[in-house]
C-alpha cells in the first residue's frame, strides 16, 4: 500500500505509465510460479512486484549470422536519409560505399533495409533469461 514513507518508490512507475512505457507486475499463480505480466495500472501494492518493461537489447552480428541474413537477397544500409549497398563483407566487416566497416560500426551508425523498404536494427535481439527473477525485499 502506497503511503508517504514509500511515495517515492511510485514516482518512476507513474513517470512510465505518463511516457507511454509498459509497466509490469509480478503474479504469482497457484502452482506457485512466478510471472511478469503487463498491467495498464497501478494498484499500489508492494512496489517490488511492479517493474518497467525490459527494452529488447541488441548486439552486432557476428560474419556468420550477417552471412545466413543476406543469403541471396540484396541488402541496404540507411545511414540519416542516404541508403547504401551492401558491396560485400567478410570477417573484417561489411563493405558500404568502397568503404569497410566492422559489424559493431555498423550496428552503431546504420539501419539495415531490405528490399521491402523495411528497417531493421544491423544486430540480434539478445535473449532475455527467465528463468531466474530477483526481487528487491
Amino acid at each position: 500500500m502506497m503511503n508517504k514513507d514509500n511515495a517515492k518508490e511510485y514516482i518512476k512507475f507513474l513517470q512510465a505509465l505518463l511516457d507511454g512505457e509498459e509497466i509490469e507486475y509480478l503474479d504469482f499463480s497457484y502452482s506457485g510460479k512466478e510471472k511478469w505480466v503487463s498491467v495498464d495500472s497501478l494498484c499500489f501494492v508492494n512496489p517490488s512486484r511492479y517493474r518497467i518493461k525490459p527494452k529488447p537489447k541488441y548486439r552486432p552480428f557476428t560474419y556468420d549470422e550477417f552471412f545466413d541474413l543476406v543469403l541471396s537477397k540484396r541488402i541496404f544500409f540507411k545511414k540519416g536519409d542516404e541508403i547504401y549497398l551492401c558491396e560485400s563483407f567478410s570477417l573484417d566487416g561489411i563493405r558500404i560505399s568502397g568503404i569497410l566497416h566492422s559489424f559493431s560500426s555498423v550496428f552503431l551508425e546504420f539501419k539495415l533495409v531490405f528490399e521491402d523498404k523495411t528497417e531493421h536494427l544491423c544486430g540480434v535481439k539478445i535473449e532475455e533469461r527467465h528463468d531466474k527473477i530477483q526481487l528487491k525485499v
